[in-house]
């Protein structure tokens, strides 16, 4: 195994150009509200527009966006092509070289406690905590094959989908003990 920056590992890292909210724009927005659980909520991106020609920006499937500002460091994956999309500022947008990563391997990457650590370490701020492009660049990354990070990946992968199939019995098992104690109840009044 050998150790990479995220320099390395990335053709790009870069921020969108600040674009205006219109409800008449051409150019979907993504914000920390469009995103719940480490996955992009189509549905939530705002409209916006620019003058000038910002397609060199567009965040195209396989990129990572990490949050540099805020109250957590998150990478996410864009797992799907989403037509004129860029970030808010508050990410750094990385272009992954997939010769040497598997995008989602380094997502998982740099959600990992380990690297939570580090950008903890390495934020400023006394409110907002932030990440600099220096700091997000130079950290350290482990890199098995790509045969072995497309196997961490399957496992994350089908991990969090077990988790979410968890989480969704839980909430309705709850509802129905919370529907059965109000009945119960409204038996004895």
């Amino acid at each position: 195994m050998k150790k990479y920056t995220l320099k390395e590992l990335t053709k790009d890292i870069f921020l969108s150009p600040l674009v205006k909210t219109s409800e008449q724009g051409n150019i979907n927005i993504l914000k920390t509200s469009s995103i719940e659980n480490g996955k992009i909520v189509e549905d939530k991106f705002e409209l916006g527009s620019i003058e000038k020609n910002i397609e060199k920006y567009f965040l195209k499937k396989g990129y990572i966006i990490f949050q540099a500002k805020g109250n957590k460091f998150e990478a996410v994956l864009i797992d799907k092509d989403y037509e004129n999309l860029i970030s808010i500022q508050s990410y750094f947008n990385l272009s992954v070289n997939e010769k040497l990563v598997v995008p989602e391997y380094l997502c998982w990457y740099l959600n990992n406690r380990i690297s939570k650590q580090y950008f903890d370490i390495n934020s400023s701020g006394a409110t907002v905590k932030a990440i600099t492009k220096k700091v997000l660049e130079t950290i350290e990354i482990i890199l098995p094959s790509l045969e072995k990070q497309k196997e961490i990946s399957k496992l994350v992968s089908n991990f969090y989908i077990e988790k979410g199939k968890t989480l969704e019995y839980l909430e309705k098992k709850e509802l129905l003990i919370n529907e059965k104690i109000i009945e119960s109840i409204r038996e004895d009044a």
